[in-house]
C-alpha cells in the first residue's frame, strides 16, 4: 500500500483548522478584558459617559513644538493647543456628558482614577477643566 498523500493532506488541513478555530474560540470565551464601551456596560452595568482617544506620539510632539515656540501651556493641554483636534472634541464631549449627568442633583466632586500610573488621569483633568 502506498501512502495516500492527498487524503493525508486534506485530513491534516481539516484537523489543523479545527484546532485553530477551537483555540481562538476558547481564548475569546475566557477573555474578560474591557475593550469597548459595550464591554463596560455589559460587565459593570455602568453607562459610558465619554471616550477619549489615545494620543498619537506625533500629535504630542507637534504640541510640544508649538508650546516651545509660543510659550503656551503644557503639551498635555491638547484642548488649548489643538482645539479642533478629535482629542479636544472628546474632552468637550466628556465635560458636557458630566454636566448633563448632574441635572437632577448638583455634582460637587469628580474623581478621576485608574488602576496604574501613566493612563492619562492628569491629562484628562487638565483638559476637562480647560
Amino acid at each position: 500500500m502506498r501512502p495516500r498523500k492527498t487524503v493525508n493532506l486534506v485530513v491534516a488541513i481539516l484537523v489543523g483548522l479545527l484546532i485553530g478555530v477551537g483555540t481562538a474560540l476558547t481564548i475569546e470565551y475566557f477573555d474578560t478584558t474591557v475593550k469597548t464601551p459595550d464591554d463596560v456596560e455589559r460587565y459593570l452595568g455602568l453607562p459610558v459617559i465619554g471616550i477619549v482617544p489615545q494620543f498619537v506620539a506625533e500629535a504630542v510632539a507637534m504640541a510640544e513644538r508649538a508650546q516651545t515656540a509660543s510659550n503656551a501651556p503644557s503639551s498635555s493641554l491638547i484642548a488649548h493647543i489643538e482645539p479642533k483636534s478629535p482629542a479636544a472634541e472628546a474632552y468637550r464631549s466628556l465635560r458636557t456628558s458630566i454636566q448633563f449627568a448632574g441635572l437632577d442633583h448638583k455634582c460637587r466632586t469628580i474623581v478621576v482614577t485608574s488602576s496604574s500610573p501613566g493612563e492619562g488621569k492628569s491629562t484628562t483633568v487638565a483638559n476637562f477643566g480647560w
